[in-house]
């Protein structure tokens, strides 16, 4: 089932051109989020992408945005912006907890934070309040494609 999810969102990239692809440096993994994001992108291509996030489960790399949980984590903002599924909500949520949890091992282990906005806590910070508020504002590229719902 993953695998026809990621061979589904491998074809949307392709088919997206080389400004996706540009933006997409990551796995399948870090690109499901990118693509849920993406403002052109079918229903149900987006809902694939998302359940091959969940499917997929919570990045071992940390919590930051760049790729680990939180930048995952957004996809499922971004879907419940635009379904009003409060699933997608409940998994965002999960997902802040479970980055809460490497967030504190890895202060733990580290014996700091991370203090870059894309691979440290401040990135991950913004994706806990936006889990509160239940709005996907993923900085910076709300501002280039706006409101995600």
């Amino acid at each position: 089932m993953i695998g026809q999810r990621y061979a589904l969102c491998k074809l949307i990239c392709e088919l997206a051109g080389a400004a996706m692809r540009h933006s997409i440096r990551h796995a399948y993994r870090q690109t499901l989020p990118l693509l849920a994001l993406y403002p052109l992108l079918l229903p149900d291509a987006r809902h694939a992408c998302g359940e091959a996030v969940w499917a997929a489960r919570a990045l071992t790399r940390g919590s930051n945005l760049c790729h680990g949980t939180g930048g995952n984590g957004y996809a499922f903002l971004v879907l419940y912006q635009r379904t009003d599924d409060i699933t997608w909500l409940q998994r965002a949520r999960a997902f802040a907890m479970h980055g809460i949890a490497q967030t504190e091992a890895d202060e733990a282990a580290h014996g700091q934070l991370r203090y870059s906005l894309w691979t440290g806590d401040p990135g991950f910070a913004i994706y806990l309040w936006d889990c509160l508020r239940g709005k996907a504002a993923f900085p910076p590229l709300d501002v280039f494609y706006g409101d995600a719902g």
